[in-house]
């Protein structure tokens, strides 16, 4: 009696070949990912088109239903759509995550100078809007391009920005000034936040703003309300907490943020104490209150 071994050779031929092609697939995939979240933080969205195929060839050869044609193509199709949508918006949220992390963890703030805006070409939709910056990193000059979709930024406008110690690539835009092209200069010594408001600073006051009961009654506050967080204190954790926030023209604290910190939960102490604050009195310009950003250091001392 004889025994074709030829399909049994030809199974584990095909087996084989399945196994290289999911490896090389699953490399195509992680390297789109990687490259995408950790390498090119602009260009991420392309990076999705090779990863997309390499999703339906990986899925095509392990997702299979033979004798039901329907089945495979429905379920097939499923988990295409569902792969594609993990891609896409994974990596999307892991970008923005990874570069929340960088600035939290590595941020410095400094002042930028926007040199260029332009636009550039899409194969489809409208143009893209962008501002090219200059700042310095350790007294050298750094140029970056950054988006201007709103087209708030025109050239020589000054921008107050925090970028990463360890890829300056990686920035955010807190808040702008507007230069005037008729007088050549700044058009007012008010910052602009990024919805446009103006914030006033402290140095072009007639009264800044302060906390109810002067700066004694503010220490007092701190030491009554300021909770040292348990694992700072059983890590020894001291220094400065540098907290950033806006005095209203009400007096109310919004926008409160750590601008520098040391970490083990002593950044979000401070933001929590300042945003339970009572109301300050507001800052005073020309006889009129007005909305002030303000920054203060909160010591963390066991």
């Amino acid at each position: 009696m004889e025994i074709n071994a030829q399909p049994l050779q030809e199974q584990k031929t095909a087996s084989k070949s399945k196994k290289i092609w999911t490896c090389v697939l699953l490399a195509v995939i992680i390297t789109c990912c990687y490259w995408g979240v950790f390498l090119s933080i602009d260009s991420a969205k392309a990076l999705t088109i090779p990863g997309i195929f390499s999703l339906v060839f990986l899925q095509g050869m392990w997702f299979e239903f033979k004798g039901k044609p329907r089945w495979n193509r429905g379920i097939n199709g499923a988990i295409l759509f569902a792969l594609t949508l993990t891609l896409v918006f994974g990596v999307a949220q892991l970008r923005t995550l990874y570069k929340e992390q960088q600035l939290k963890k590595y941020g410095v703030i400094s002042y930028a100078k926007v040199v260029e805006v332009y636009k550039q070409k899409r194969l489809k939709g409208g143009p893209v809007f962008l501002a090219a910056i200059e700042y310095k990193i350790k007294g050298k000059d750094h140029y970056q391009s950054i988006d201007n979709k709103k087209q708030l930024y025109g050239v020589n406008d000054t921008l107050k920005i925090i970028y990463s110690s360890r890829n300056p690539d990686i920035l955010d835009v807190k808040q702008y000034k507007k230069w005037n092209h008729d007088t050549g200069r700044i058009t007012s010594s008010a910052y602009q936040d990024m919805a446009g408001n103006a914030l006033v600073k402290e140095d072009f006051l007639n009264a800044p703003p302060q906390f109810r009961g002067g700066m004694n009654g503010f220490a007092a506050y701190l030491r009554n309300n300021l909770v040292y967080p348990r694992q700072a204190r059983i890590k020894k954790t001291e220094g400065k907490v540098y907290v950033s926030f806006v005095v209203q023209g009400d007096g109310t604290i919004t926008d409160v943020k750590a601008e520098r910190g040391i970490g083990d939960g002593c950044d979000e102490a401070a933001v929590e104490v300042i945003k339970n604050s009572p109301p300050w009195l507001p800052g005073v310009q020309n006889g009129k209150p007005v909305r002030v950003k303000y920054n203060i250091p909160i010591t963390f001392t066991l």
